[in-house]
């Protein structure tokens, strides 16, 4: 379901739709790889654009200060964090959150193929200068 409110909520609506569907194809216990690898194949079936492991700029202060690899970028718009864990830590779903701040990035989502399938959508916006 699209709901207008939220930033590129089409795109994320197709994402999670691709969890969802890998979910629910292997359930819990194969490899990041192997999720990571089949959202892909399920997010370009929905006809969206997806990166492996991009590198992208993390800034401090609006200076450029390092790279941290994105499990997935999607449309160039969307950063995507994938765990395989049975239960979720707290680290674990604020990643994608930490990401964002300090990256170009304003939408990100988490997704734990663990026992219990958990997704959550992060969003973090930027003053744009003009």
């Amino acid at each position: 379901m699209i709901d207008e409110k939220y930033l590129h909520s089409e795109i994320t609506s197709k994402i999670i739709q691709a969890f969802y569907t890998v979910y629910n194809h292997f359930r819990f216990g194969y490899p990041k790889s192997v999720y990571l690898r089949s959202m892909v194949i399920e997010m370009n079936n929905l006809g969206l654009i997806c990166e492996i492991g991009k590198k992208v700029k993390v800034y401090y202060q609006e200076q450029e200060v390092g790279e941290f690899e994105a499990d997935i970028i999607v449309n160039n718009c969307v950063a995507i964090n994938i765990e395989t864990k049975e239960e979720d830590e707290f680290e674990d779903n604020h990643k994608i959150y930490y990401f964002l701040r300090t990256s170009e990035f304003e939408v990100g989502l988490f997704f734990n193929f663990g026992k219990i399938p958990k997704h959550k959508r992060k969003t973090v916006l930027k003053n744009i200068k003009k």
